[in-house]
């Protein structure tokens, strides 16, 4: 509160009331204040001419209604004071005296502390009404209490009296002793604390009135002054009848709080208008803001409202008034901080509370004193009320959610990382070792690291913005799932983050992000992690099941409506390739905090009849009307476990995204499709086909995931328009990518997808240009903790010829059959992970040699570790091996310093293996001869290390990433 509060019942009068018992006015102390004026003058009740006193008579005293009576009481004891050195004073240094260098022997303190002043009456701003009477002028009786506190005996206790503005009247209320009389003007002090309290009254005409008090002790040390102001009105006012007040409108209404501070900085806060009567005739009326406590107790109206006890922010009084026969005050929020207290009397009475979700109440002051004050303080919801029947608590709500939870800086594009992924994908993109529920420790999870981290990043980065996780933690900090202070101690709210600052994330073990996922301590890696959730199964899942009918984007817009209406800061709102956090539902209109925009009022307006929905063009004036893809995607999606699309063993639709330079149709086995023609035409009559834009990517994107039914496997036809493209799989624990470098623009290359019991078993590519390279990638769930990642080295594939890559989960391994006229050689890398023992290995096999028509089949053969493969060649087809061999692999574990999911050795060795040919392959390209021992294969056990080889990440990375910055250089740059 603004102005200290009297500890009183509000229904009394203060007409004196509060002087002490034994009151004695200072005229009969034959004290007689003395006026500024060079002339002698009326002054109170004696007259002073120049220095001379002429004490009053008693008839006199009895008609004193004039300025500078007082009516004045000192509590003190006579037989508790300390020596105050007598006309003696301490020698000190400094001026102020600050050292005392030595006291008489009768001084009792030698200090360099100021005393205090606290006035507990008048209180500020209060308004007095002068009352009739047969001596002019008329004045009003304003009561005074003073409480003094010092270290050192008070010797004077001064006041000075201001009227409209200029010096009226100076004196003391205490001073030094009288020589002639000692002890009876001198200021009290009470041992061993030196202070004392002061009440009187103070006889006042007409004016605007400042009380000016100070005190000074007997070492010279003077208190800082403490000024009141206050009003006394002249008699016959118009009276301003008896308050009351009913309710509060607008109710919830938008807070004014302390957004910042360094540099300070407040929200805009919503006008509310206090309803009641004779509020528009009292100028002297004042409003405030009060927490209010659950459930609040019922008082009796002759016993006042407590309001010494309560937490108490004043309010602007912006305009009076009436309207429709009633009477009104309009007042603008209070700044308020992120949390208060329900009582301020005592801060270790009461817990801290969120201003924003407590409940609050109104509480008016009238500050005229006057018969017709029935109560000095009134409240709504009233308390002098049983709880049934009072008007509804004030609430904050958010008519205006972007003034305060949408944040002061515009949503830009971020760029993800490895610290992105794992705090989107947390333990779930990590291997428990020991028996579940019980880890031991944690391992990297291959199928994760090594498969959907590369496309987690295209996916990311081909956003272009961060719209999703900016949304999300807006909503975050709205809901107290997070605090804006954990991140700047500045900062009590969103919108005082003027930037985001920069991406901090904190591992809790030193072993960094082998054995665990970084926590998120930095607001810009709280909205990228929230950003990357949009390529979560979770998130994917809730749009697919969103989406209605044949279109491959469709949603019922009235539907969304219907859902965000029942609780907005649940739901994370995207459409039209973009996020938004709505916050109000009026209609049929859902006001939003849009990213793009901060500060704005922005919101889209839903069409039940077409059940569509059209952006608000002031905020997205490029937006077309009419739009059908609107989702509202829980927040609690944000908050949960997430895992990668396809893992799941029961999964039900198909995931595919083809990135890079690239556009894929999709074909059924009716002839349905999904996708783009080679001519650039749309086509989406595939049923239960899916588009799945990437929130924040430029909406005429070509790059985007699509949901398939696992109905039939379909075939996709990939037109280049450029030199490089990727295709990525997933689906019932199984992913298959496929990165192809070397094609030309207008090339068409088809990709024929395979099912087996209705999960996905196998891709076959069939180039349409020579000299095309192929890098297939295919990773397995064997089991509950049990991954297998397999990664071809780079192969050609003659134009027009086709190669099947196939999982073989039942034998932990994979199959490769080359349907070409030429023999294909290539090193296999396996990556494995097994949860129940803790087993983890990288070894790099081969290479291999794979004649015309032959398939190669290669097979984990010491499971959980990959250090032996055993493989197979069925060189006709007829399911019969005619060659079975073993290759013992060199293992490339080690450090991954660059992030890319694999280990830096594997990458070192996939380079050495680019510049020299297999060892095992003759110089016609045959394969190694057979053990003429066994009958079966050496494994070509001739080979050297240097030479093992296989496609590690950082070769399908770099792939990966030339696919992007090509995409991203051919896409527009228009922001989401």
């Amino acid at each position: 509160m603004d102005e200290p509060r009297r500890k009183r019942s509000d229904h009394e009068s203060g007409l004196g009331s509060h002087a002490h018992p034994s009151s004695r006015t200072l005229c009969d102390l034959g004290w007689v204040g003395r006026r500024r004026h060079a002339d002698s003058a009326v002054v109170g009740c004696g007259t002073v001419l120049e220095d001379i006193v002429i004490r009053p008579t008693p008839a006199a005293r009895r008609f004193a209604v004039l300025i500078g009576c007082f009516l004045s009481s000192s509590v003190w004891s006579s037989d508790a004071r300390a020596s105050t050195c007598g006309n003696k004073s301490c020698e000190t240094t400094g001026t102020p005296p600050e050292t005392c260098t030595s006291c008489p022997a009768d001084c009792a303190i030698c200090t360099t502390t100021v005393p205090t002043v606290q006035v507990q009456q008048p209180v500020e701003h209060e308004a007095y009404v002068a009352v009739q009477c047969p001596v002019q002028p008329c004045v009003a009786e304003v009561p005074v209490g003073i409480t003094v506190g010092a270290h050192a005996p008070v010797k004077t206790l001064s006041f000075e009296y201001l009227k409209d503005g200029s010096s009226w009247l100076t004196g003391a209320y205490c001073y030094p002793d009288d020589p002639v009389e000692p002890g009876s003007t001198s200021c009290p002090s009470l041992a061993p604390a030196f202070g004392f309290t002061h009440t009187g009254a103070v006889l006042l005409p007409a004016a605007e009135w400042t009380i000016r008090i100070t005190a000074t002790d007997v070492q010279g040390n003077v208190s800082t002054t403490v000024d009141r102001h206050i009003t006394v009105l002249p008699p016959n006012q118009p009276s301003a009848g008896t308050m009351e007040v009913t309710r509060v409108e607008p109710n919830p209404a938008d807070p004014m709080v302390k957004l910042r501070v360094s540099p300070d900085k407040e929200s805009v806060g919503d006008t509310v208008t206090i309803w009641g009567k004779n509020l528009d005739t009292n100028q002297f009326i004042d409003a405030y803001l009060s927490p209010a406590p659950t459930p609040e107790p019922q008082y009796l109206p002759a016993g006042g409202l407590p309001v010494d006890e309560w937490c108490m922010y004043k309010a602007t009084v912006l305009e009076r008034g009436t309207s429709g026969g009633e009477s009104y005050l309009k007042v603008a929020l209070p700044t308020l901080p992120a949390q208060t207290r329900y009582s301020c009397f005592d801060p270790e009475m009461t817990d801290t509370v969120d201003t924003m979700t407590t409940a609050w109440r109104w509480v008016v002051h009238d500050r005229w004193i006057r018969p017709e004050r029935v109560h000095e303080w009134e409240a709504v919801p009233s308390p002098y009320e049983p709880a049934a029947e009072r008007e509804p608590y004030f609430h904050f709500g958010l008519n205006k959610y972007y003034r305060i939870y949408g944040f002061g800086f515009d949503n830009q594009k971020t760029k993800a990382n490895l610290n992105t992924f794992l705090g989107v994908y947390r333990y779930n993109a990590y291997l428990c070792a020991g028996i579940p529920g019980a880890c031991l420790f944690h391992f990297p999870d291959p199928l994760y690291w090594i498969v959907w981290l590369p496309i987690f990043k295209i996916w990311y980065d081909k956003t272009g913005g961060t719209c999703a996780g900016i949304s999300a933690t807006s909503l975050q900090f709205r809901k107290g799932l997070l605090d804006i202070n954990d991140f700047d101690s500045n900062v009590f709210y969103p919108f005082g983050a003027d930037d985001w600052g920069d991406e901090h994330w904190h591992y809790p073990s030193q072993l960094g992000a082998a054995v665990d996922p970084p926590d998120a301590t930095s607001l810009l890696a709280v909205i990228k992690k929230n950003h990357g959730v949009q390529t979560s199964d979770e998130f994917l899942s809730h749009c697919i099941d969103e989406m209605t009918g044949t279109m491959s984007t469709k949603t019922s817009a009235t539907d969304i409506l219907a859902e965000v209406s029942n609780n907005p800061f649940d739901h994370v709102m995207c459409g039209d390739g973009h996020c938004v956090a709505p916050y109000k539902v009026e209609g049929n209109k859902i006001f939003i905090y849009d990213n793009n925009n901060p500060g704005m009022d922005c919101d889209i307006q839903v069409t039940p009849g077409t059940d569509d929905y059209t952006w608000n063009p002031a905020c997205r004036p490029n937006a077309k009307p009419g739009l059908k893809d609107l989702h509202a995607v829980p927040l609690s999606v944000f908050e949960q476990s997430r895992s990668m699309p396809g893992i799941s063993l029961i999964g039900q639709a198909l995931i595919s995204f083809i990135f890079g330079e690239a556009d894929g149709l999709y074909t059924d086995a009716n002839g349905k499709s999904w996708g783009w023609k080679s001519d650039g035409t749309f086509v989406e009559d595939m049923p239960g086909a899916r588009g799945l834009i990437p929130y924040g990517a430029p909406t005429d994107t070509h790059n985007l995931p699509v949901s398939l039914p696992m109905t039939s496997a379909p075939t996709v036809k990939v037109s280049s328009t450029g030199e490089s493209y990727g295709l990525h799989l997933a689906q019932g624990g199984r992913a298959i990518q496929l990165a192809v470098t070397g094609s030309k623009a207008g090339d068409q290359d088809t990709l024929e997808v395979g099912f087996g019991a209705q999960k996905l078993e196998s891709l076959t590519a069939s180039p349409q240009r020579d000299g095309v390279k192929l890098v297939p990638t295919l990773g397995m769930v064997l089991g509950d903790q049990q991954r297998a990642v397999f990664r071809w080295s780079e192969l050609t594939v003659p134009a027009g010829q086709r190669t099947r890559f196939a999982a073989l989960p039942d034998r932990k391994g994979v199959e490769l059959r080359n349907g070409s006229d030429k023999a294909l050689q290539f090193s296999l890398l396996a990556v494995t992970g097994d949860g129940p023992t803790g087993t983890k290995g990288s070894f790099v096999h081969g290479p291999f040699n794979v004649p015309p028509g032959a398939t190669h089949r290669a097979l984990i053969a010491d499971w959980p570790a990959s250090t032996t493969l055993s493989w197979e060649e069925d060189q006709n087809g007829d399911g019969t091996a005619e060659r079975t061999g073993t290759s013992i692999g060199v293992s490339c574990e080690s450090l991954d310093t660059d992030e890319s999911g694999v280990p830096d050795e594997c990458e070192t060795m996939i380079r050495a293996a680019g510049t020299a040919p297999g060892s095992d392959a003759g110089a016609d390209g045959s394969a190694c001869p057979a053990s003429s021992a066994t009958g079966e294969d050496s494994g070509c056990g001739c080979r050297t290390a240097g030479r093992h080889a296989s496609l590690g990440s950082a070769a399908l990375l770099l792939a990966l990433l030339s696919l992007v910055r090509r995409a991203a250089r051919s896409s527009s740059a228009r922001r989401h």
